[in-house]
C-alpha cells in the first residue's frame, strides 16, 4: 500500500509540474486574431503556483491547521 500511495504522489507531483510547464512556455498570445499584445496564461499558472506555495511560510503555514478544520 505504501508504494502505491508514493507512485500516486510522484504521478500527480508530475501531472501538476508539467502542467505548469505547458501553460508557462506555451504562447497563448500568438493564437490571438487580432495580434495584440495579451498576457499569456503561463503568467496565471505562474501567479496560482506562486500563491500555493505561499502556504509553506512560517507566517501562514500555522493558519493552514486553522483554516481546514474550521471550513470542514
Amino acid at each position: 500500500m505504501k508504494t502505491v500511495f508514493t507512485f500516486l504522489i510522484v504521478g500527480l507531483l508530475f501531472f501538476i509540474i508539467g502542467g505548469l510547464l505547458f501553460f508557462l512556455f506555451f504562447d497563448f498570445a500568438s493564437l490571438a486574431k487580432d495580434g495584440g499584445a495579451h498576457i499569456g496564461l503561463g503568467w496565471y499558472a505562474l501567479s496560482y503556483a506562486a500563491g500555493l506555495t505561499m502556504i509553506v511560510l512560517p507566517c501562514t503555514l500555522p493558519l493552514a491547521f486553522v483554516v481546514v478544520p474550521l471550513s470542514m
